[in-house]
């Protein structure tokens, strides 16, 4: 988290946002079959395990949701999947509870890549 401060800023306008959807359960079937693959493996079965889960890590990595950290959710983080006017689809992580899309205004938010954005700024509950 410290590290944040050396990506790029950026902002989100109000009226920018045209459609949000909250995708934190998305991943959760993801990360519990790895889970379930995990435990499938018998103890003395190492190449086995390095095999696979070599394959888990290229999936992961190529389907981009490498950047839903479950250590995040502990930390009250929700993610988002927004679509600008522009009709980008951007992944945004935040603590605050967005809703409707005209509610994401955020005056700072770092730019991890160029469709994933995280906001550290808390909730105004």
């Amino acid at each position: 988290m410290k590290l944040l401060e050396k990506l790029s800023k950026d902002r989100i306008k109000e009226g920018e946002i045209i459609e949000i959807e909250n995708s934190t359960n998305n991943f959760l079937p993801s990360y519990l079959g790895y889970f379930f693959v995990a435990l499938s493996i018998s103890d003395n079965d190492f190449l086995t395990m390095s095999i696979i889960y070599f394959i888990i890590v290229l999936f992961v990595f190529y389907s981009q949701t490498n950047y839903f950290n479950p250590f995040l959710l502990i930390l009250g983080y929700k993610f988002y999947k927004i679509k600008t006017k522009g009709g980008l689809s951007l992944l945004l992580i935040s603590k605050k509870e967005f809703k409707k899309s005209d509610e994401v205004i955020i005056e700072k938010v770092y730019r991890i890549n160029n469709s994933t954005y995280i906001d550290t700024q808390k909730s105004e509950v």
